[in-house]
């Protein structure tokens, strides 16, 4: 394909998309189709984990710029190796503070739960962790009787995947360092099991 055809296409492209339930919209998904590679062979971006020393900035930066909860969901991915689905589904039942355990059950994407990739686990917490967790909990659990309403069972409703991307941004932005994804941080916790002689598996 020509550069000038690709030209054309993206053109009709983004001026179809504008309009939902027309047939132009319909036609832009075969479109899309023939501009786009299929899934497996498309070009996936390199893990590209933190090192100690620049986890620590970024952590300090989220806490120091960003409002609840997103600095914890931030520290629980780093810290426990969770994706962000599994840790935005985290539950109050599934948190076993006392062992500093937490049993990996559910993973949510686009709204929707379902197992996590990886199949069920009982994961370890620092300790500290741990403790940021249990003032996260009584913190709702106060919001809730103020509201008079009940506490939900998920540790972090209401917040999405792309509200935790935005606030990662901003985290890595303002600890100047170069921005990546949350899935980075879980690269990160592998790298830093690695580096201390630990399988992450």
């Amino acid at each position: 394909m020509t550069f000038g055809r690709l030209a054309q296409e993206w053109y009709e492209l983004n001026a179809a998309r504008r309009r939902p339930g027309t047939k132009e919209r319909y036609e832009c998904i075969g479109m899309l189709k023939r501009l786009l590679p299929a899934k497996r062979k498309r070009v996936r971006n390199e893990p590209d984990p933190f090192t100690r020393q620049d986890l620590e900035k970024f952590l300090e930066a989220a806490w120091d710029k960003l409002s609840d909860p997103y600095p914890l969901i931030l520290e629980v991915m780093a810290m426990a190796g969770l994706r962000l689905g599994e840790a935005l589904a985290m539950t109050l039942e599934n948190l076993d503070a006392h062992n500093c355990q937490y049993n990996v059950t559910e993973s949510t994407r686009a709204g929707r739960l379902g197992p996590p990739k990886s199949g069920k686990r009982l994961i370890d917490l620092d300790e500290t962790l741990v403790g940021k967790l249990e003032v996260h909990i009584k913190k709702m659990r106060k919001e809730s009787m103020a509201e008079d309403r009940l506490p939900s069972p998920y540790l972090f409703p209401g917040i999405t995947q792309r509200m935790v991307q935005r606030a990662m941004q901003r985290a890595c932005k303002a600890a100047r360092l170069r921005v990546r994804n949350p899935h980075d941080l879980r690269h990160t916790y592998a790298t830093m099991l690695l580096m201390d002689h630990y399988s992450p598996a």
